[in-house]
């Protein structure tokens, strides 16, 4: 998978299954994000459809026989999203927006930017922050502009 390798705890059955205890599943769920958060970063994605997610390597061992379900699937997502490790792009829950960088750390880079180039105070476009090749060093280089939207919230 492009240079990803899926995790031992990928092998385990019961992490296919949404756990009851609230414990065993708060580290279920941080498992699953870890697994998500990898794989999109591998791939250079700040987004991906639950569809995408649910057809994946992630959600499937044939080798334990298992498959999350796209219920379960969704639940994680939501955890994720109360956790601020991703947000839904839109109310239909069909894709994230994933934060394999925090939105704070992304706030801190856009600050250190602006104070280095000497931006502070300025008023600068959104786009040319995340298009501009002088910025291509930059963790908000070519990011999405409603990630970078909420780090300038963050500010």
């Amino acid at each position: 998978m492009n240079g990803f390798t899926l995790p031992e705890y990928h092998d385990w059955p019961f992490f296919f299954t949404i756990q009851k205890n609230v414990d065993t599943r708060d580290r279920q769920m941080k498992m699953w994000t870890d697994l998500i958060l990898s794989y999109t970063k591998s791939k250079g994605a700040y987004t991906i459809t639950l569809n995408e997610l649910y057809s994946s390597p992630l959600c499937i061992n044939q080798k334990v026989n298992r498959r999350l379900s796209m219920d379960s699937l969704v639940q994680v997502c939501r955890w994720m999203r109360d956790n601020k490790f991703a947000d839904f792009t839109d109310q239909s829950e069909e894709k994230i927006f994933v934060y394999w960088k925090s939105i704070q750390e992304v706030a801190d880079a856009i600050w250190k930017w602006a104070d280095t180039t000497g931006r502070m105070g300025s008023v600068e476009a959104i786009l040319d922050i995340v298009e501009d090749s002088a910025n291509s060093k930059e963790i908000f280089y070519q990011m999405p502009v409603e990630i970078v939207l909420k780090a300038c919230d963050a500010l």
